[in-house]
């Protein structure tokens, strides 16, 4: 079994990546190796041409193959010696191999050196790549006249998120509200039902394209931002019930698989979380004396999802008190955030920030899944999801 092909970054380099996302939203994660810099050839990985595309520097998918139809763009490299310099890349589609993409940054092999991890972001319809060894990469910046490239930014509020916001300070100034269930989402039901919002499974956000999340203010616990599950034409095992046949475990006289897994370690069932780069994929594997690929989840599909749910998001806190054994909730803020750096969704799911929790039970001869549920620790929310915009409620 090979774990992943995701390096996890030192202290230093995770900070300059924090700093960059924080300014230029998606970053893509490039991690070189020896023959990337003897070839000069860097494979142009899904999330990467997603980017490209995203930014309308470069489409892929329209590109010819062979040297005729090679792109040149420009880009601002700085390397591991903090330097900044102006240069180009290639992007290109070779006639062998069919035709898979391909990058190239011009003068690299002189800023580099295998292991090193690269951050590709983008820029004023440029390239953006950053040696994460370099230590000065905002006064490198500076010095090219871009520094504004690397300055953080914090959303501004939607009309429809200013809207809701408005509604929650009404409802807030009434008192606390009832809960009208128990358990970690008895605020968010709370919430909703004083909004007049019905149960929201389906995949779009909950109010005029706003996503809304809440908990209490003291709970150390993960948020739920979506539910998706496997691309079962790649996966090795076909539907829930399978999986459920595979690594599941009997309680209350039903089998169930009610589990988190984790990149970062397997769990009590030997489940983890591999996250491969190459392929654009995040697996499902058994691990131990028996080693097995269970289930697939495209990288592509995991992305979409997370832009989809959550174009716009206001996570809310509310304190909570009980009163002759019932539970009301005290709203008091909320965090507004816009447009998630979609590209860290992978390497945070390899770093276990982001995990998954499977709620299995079977109904008879089929099994039932409530998600699987992709959810991500509230500690690490910002590196996902931005720097917030705070807004008071009360």
């Amino acid at each position: 079994m090979t774990h992943t092909d995701f390096r996890f970054l030192d202290e230093d380099e995770q900070r300059r990546y924090d700093d960059l996302s924080a300014a230029r939203g998606s970053v893509v994660l490039l991690p070189l190796t020896t023959t990337m810099l003897e070839k000069s050839i860097i494979d142009a990985i899904e999330p990467l041409r997603e980017l490209l595309k995203a930014a309308g520097i470069h489409d892929y998918d329209s590109q010819g193959q062979g040297q005729g139809h090679k792109r040149l763009v420009p880009c601002l490299l700085i390397g591991a010696g903090s330097t900044g310099l102006f240069t180009q890349a290639s992007l290109y589609r070779p006639t062998t191999k069919q035709g898979d993409p391909r990058i190239w940054v011009y003068e690299l092999g002189g800023h580099a050196r295998a292991g090193d991890v690269l951050a590709v972001a983008t820029a004023g319809g440029n390239l953006v790549v950053v040696n994460l060894r370099a230590a000065r990469a905002e006064e490198a910046a500076e010095r090219l006249g871009v520094g504004v490239w690397f300055k953080r930014r914090v959303p501004t509020l939607s009309y429809a998120a200013m809207e809701l916001v408005d509604r929650l300070r009404t409802i807030a100034r009434s008192g606390p509200l009832p809960a009208a269930c128990s358990g970690d989402t008895a605020v968010g039901r709370a919430i909703e039902t004083a909004l007049g919002i019905g149960m929201n499974a389906n995949r779009a956000p909950d109010f005029q394209g706003v996503e809304i999340k809440s908990g209490r203010i003291d709970a150390k616990v993960r948020s739920t931002m979506f539910a998706l599950v496997a691309d079962w034409s790649s996966s090795p095992l076909k539907s829930s019930r399978e999986l459920l046949d595979r690594v599941g475990y009997h309680s209350r006289g039903l089998r169930r698989l009610n589990v988190t897994v984790r990149g970062d370690r397997a769990n009590a069932q030997r489940l983890r979380l591999c996250v491969n780069l190459a392929a654009d994929a995040v697996e499902e594997w058994i691990v131990g004396e028996s080693t097995e690929r269970l289930l697939v989840w495209r990288g592509r599909d995991l992305r979409a999802r997370l832009a989809a749910k959550h174009p716009e998001t206001l996570w809310i806190r509310a304190r909570a008190t009980t009163t002759r054994g019932r539970e009301s909730f005290q709203l008091l803020d909320a965090s507004y955030t816009a447009k998630p750096a979609v590209a860290r969704l992978l390497p945070m799911i390899a770093a276990g920030h982001v995990s998954l929790d499977h709620v299995i039970k079977e109904t008879g001869d089929s099994a039932h899944e409530r998600g699987p549920l992709w959810r991500i620790d509230r500690s690490r929310r910002d590196d996902l999801f931005g720097e917030p915009f705070l807004v008071p409620l009360s």
